[in-house]
């Protein structure tokens, strides 16, 4: 059963569309779409997801880096480092959020001109896999959710897009 008394948000249903995960808290979906931007010189996002970004970004690191430790016999650290930048990088995760449609899903509280989206997606992003670890308790969710937003699509992870 799940804890968010109220009616579901169109936004985190979409979100569990897109990730083909169906929280079982709605509230750790809402925690993790949510940032806010104000009209001063700088973007302020609300904690609500900054500390879901933190967990999120490590499990992700985690499980991929496992990933291509396994795939990759002959390991270079230099493929590793191109792995995060290519896929995890800040400009990578809001490229594909932007391609899969998790902007309409993110509940951007937008006033005037936010400077840094990218930044707001990639958060959200590494926001809702935290998420799903804590909703889960544990990895095998978070990496049927990387699998779901392409994360282990490239060739030294063993699957291409």
């Amino acid at each position: 059963m799940t804890s968010f008394p109220h009616e579901i948000s169109p936004q985190i249903l979409q979100c569990e569309y897109i990730i083909d995960y169906i929280f079982r808290n709605k509230s750790h979906a809402d925690e993790a779409l949510r940032s806010l931007c104000r009209a001063d010189t700088d973007v302020i996002r609300v904690h609500w997801n900054i500390s879901l970004a933190a967990l999120g970004k490590t499990i992700m690191s985690s499980l991929m880096c496992k990933m291509w430790w396994i795939m990759n016999p002959q390991r270079q650290i230099s493929d590793w480092k191109m792995i995060k930048k290519e896929l995890l990088s800040k400009s990578a995760l809001a490229e594909r959020g932007r391609r899969l449609g998790l902007v309409r899903a993110m509940q951007l509280v937008l006033r005037d001109q936010v400077d840094d989206q990218d930044k707001l997606l990639a958060t959200a992003i590494r926001a809702i896999v935290g998420a799903v670890y804590v909703d889960a308790g544990g990895e095998e969710a978070v990496d049927h959710v990387l699998r779901a937003l392409g994360l282990y699509n490239h060739a030294l992870l063993g699957e291409r897009e």
